[in-house]
């Protein structure tokens, strides 16, 4: 059996290569068994290639804990939650998701943000701090930015005179993202790479709010589209890392069309996200083209403590054909039954037909419903169902021998 590294490997060239279908893997297992570290190792394993179709891979998560590499390498490009190697800088998240809209401001580039304005129903708008607008009066557009991002050059050489006034103005008045043209982005872009203080709002019908008071659902989704916006190409490899933090029930039902969405004008990309929501996947199962569910099996140790073991994870590969529910994944990938599922009585039916076709049939039926009494959840009255459907293969296999 080919290593589950092997097995990703294959589903990402035969998207970026190929541009065949699928083009989105889900890993999917409990804590501890590798699915970050899994992420992180095909993202060096990319880097470092020497050639490779892949162009980029874009490394996205909202969480601190992520396992890339921090920073951006040759192909790397880290989009995750750390302002830092380790940390969050709440100051700076508006002016990085205001980077964002901004770098999707290009040639190209603007039918994907007319798709965010489509999918959130929300305006953007910039605006500055009073400190920045009070340094801007006093002294000149220099004072506003940090120093220590110009280096040994002045503002001067890296925004012309028509850019230097442009931003003057809408460091007064602010700007929607909208009237932003194309040659102002550029102006916009090299200036907020030298870290003013921002402010960014939304507007939603007529109510506007700051970036920091929408919900941090929506805060992740909208983050997570626009980092995918800004910096996916075609041969794109997109990894996301538990998009799910903080996602609504619905939004988390969304997810996978909304990917598909975001990507859907690209060619030549693969995205591979590892999570642990089974309402994700199982929406995702709907999918024809969705064949790559990868399920990382417990290991013996319960954390992965190097790379090398990464080649050794046991995993099982699903397809869109292999569930029914919601409810039935949730049973079978997650090991987990939800209140008053009837997945666990169309699971012991089918076993129970299944013991009358042979021998080995019987042995696998009895192991199927002893696995079954394990999982989480499983109540009292079922686990007495499941042990009567046992006793019932038993004799009948008895009276087989007989």
């Amino acid at each position: 059996m080919e290593s589950v590294i092997d097995k990703l490997t294959k589903n990402i060239n035969e998207s970026v290569e190929k541009n065949a279908a699928p083009f989105i893997t889900y890993i999917i297992g409990n804590n501890g068994t590798g699915k970050s570290r899994l992420l992180a190792k095909i993202c060096e394993l990319y880097e470092n290639l020497k050639t490779s179709n892949v162009h980029s891979v874009l490394c996205i998560s909202n969480s601190i804990t992520d396992r890339f590499v921090f920073g951006d390498g040759h192909r790397r490009k880290y989009l995750g939650a750390r302002n830092v190697g380790n940390a969050i800088f709440k100051s700076s998240i508006d002016r990085e998701i205001a980077k964002y809209l901004i770098r999707g401001l290009k040639p190209g580039k603007t039918v994907y943000l007319e798709q965010l304005w489509r999918l959130f129903e929300l305006e953007f708008s910039i605006n500055f701090t009073e400190e920045v607008k009070r340094r801007y009066k006093r002294h000149n557009l220099s004072a506003t930015v940090d120093n220590r991002k110009l280096k040994n050059t002045t503002i001067e050489k890296i925004i012309d005179a028509e850019g230097r006034a442009w931003i003057g103005q809408i460091i007064e008045s602010g700007i929607e993202i909208k009237k932003i043209t194309l040659k102002q982005a550029k102006y916009l872009n090299a200036y907020l790479g030298l870290n003013p203080e921002v402010q960014l709002f939304t507007e939603r019908n007529n109510k506007k709010l700051s970036y920091s008071e929408l919900s941090s659902g929506e805060q992740n989704r909208i983050a997570t589209a626009l980092k995918i916006i800004a910096n996916a190409e075609n041969n794109t490899l997109v990894l996301i890392d538990e998009p799910e933090i903080s996602l609504h029930l619905r939004w988390q039902m969304d997810f996978h069309s909304f990917i598909t969405e975001i990507m859907s004008e690209h060619q030549n990309y693969h995205v591979l996200i590892a999570t642990h929501s089974p309402v994700i996947v199982s929406e995702a199962a709907k999918d024809s083209e969705t064949d790559a569910i990868i399920v990382l099996q417990p290991a013996n140790l319960q954390t992965t403590t190097s790379n090398n073991q990464l080649e050794y994870i046991e995993y099982k590969s699903k397809n869109s054909e292999s569930f029914g529910s919601c409810e039935e994944l949730t049973l079978d990938l997650f090991d987990t039954a939800t209140y008053n599922t009837t997945a666990i009585d169309q699971k012991i039916t089918e076993v129970i037909l299944d013991a009358t076709e042979s021998d080995e049939s019987i042995q696998n039926g009895i192991r199927k419903l002893n696995e079954l009494i394990h999982k989480t959840g499983v109540s009292d009255d079922k686990v007495i169902t499941i042990k009567e459907a046992i006793g019932l293969i038993e004799r009948y296999a008895k009276g087989m021998s007989i």
